[in-house]
């Protein structure tokens, strides 16, 4: 029953004759060359039933080519004879050898025939989409919306997002398919991009900016929200912070829940210097060990860090 609904469906959707090919080796072979070059419309030509996918244009396939490009194409002859590669493959089958990038490929191309021309059965990938906490998901700079199954060429996969804080990436590494694929299930997972960590680097240096004005030795006397403590006998007014400098070691975690709220937790020294009130009144410098946490929220106009 399948085949008759195949056959139908060729036989009414490729009834131009310059679509197809004239044999299974041909049609493989241009859907090859055109994916090679970027020729999306080339490779869907051949293609037996291709969806419908804002994934499969040129531009797309042009961005997945220059991350792994596809060379040195190669159509290995049906084997003759018992035992040998191929021997077992149908006479629909093409094997087909080829550069992906800096993977070698090795693969067997199903085809389908209508009339007198021949298609590529299965030259697509098709994705079963989680977007996870990814906010407006993007594959090669293409917005997905609310798509759930997406389909794609063979080749590199490149998730992002449209907030401009964040990307996105697919929660387990796999290698890219290098051609026909069974279904495949993909859960993204957010990050930041490179302009979101420069966000909350800036949130947290203008947080620590703030709190380094208090001349308190709790500074939440002074700064409100801010809570770095100085337990020493101080006399008020006389406590003198500076910011500091070193925040690399900050952990920098992503909210699973609103990726737009970026927790923030680690050791900070605060530089200080005090007058105890006891020794003459000297001024002591020290250091004092703080442990740093909160949330930047990169969904507010100007990205806040706030502390707790």
């Amino acid at each position: 029953m399948v085949v008759l609904v195949v056959a139908f469906v060729l036989a009414t959707r490729h009834d131009d004759s310059a679509d197809g090919a004239a044999s299974p080796a041909e049609a493989v072979s241009t859907y090859l060359e055109a994916l090679a070059t970027a020729d999306a419309d080339g490779a869907l030509a051949v293609l037996a039933n291709p969806p419908a996918s804002a994934l499969l244009t040129r531009e797309v396939l042009a961005r997945q080519q220059a991350a792994a490009p596809i060379t040195d194409i190669r159509i290995i002859p049906p084997a003759t004879g018992s035992g040998g590669a191929g021997a077992d493959a149908g006479p629909d089958v093409v094997h087909a050898e080829y550069r992906f990038g800096d993977r070698q490929a090795d693969v067997h191309y199903r085809t389908l025939r209508s009339g007198s021309r021949w298609w590529v059965a299965d030259g697509v990938v098709d994705i079963a989409l989680d977007r996870g906490n990814v906010i407006e998901p993007t594959f090669f700079g293409v917005p997905l919306g609310n798509a759930q199954r997406l389909f794609a060429f063979p080749g590199p996969w490149a998730w992002g997002s449209q907030q401009t804080f964040l990307t996105a990436r697919a929660a387990t590494a796999e290698d890219y398919p290098l051609g026909p694929h069974a279904p495949m299930s993909v859960t993204l997972v957010a990050g930041l991009s490179v302009a979101g960590e420069a966000a909350v680097e800036r949130a947290v240096r203008d947080y620590l900016a703030f709190c380094a004005q208090s001349v308190q030795p709790d500074a939440s006397a002074d700064r409100r929200g801010c809570r770095q403590t100085l337990y020493r006998a101080a006399q008020p007014g006389s406590v003198r912070w500076t910011a500091p400098s070193d925040i690399a070691g900050l952990l920098r975690e992503v909210s699973s829940g609103d990726a737009r709220k970026v927790s923030v937790a680690g050791q900070i020294d605060w530089p200080v210097t005090y007058v105890p009130t006891y020794d003459g009144g000297r001024p002591i410098s020290t250091v004092n060990d703080e442990y740093l946490y909160g949330t930047v929220d990169l969904g507010a106009e100007s990205p806040l860090f706030t502390a707790g």
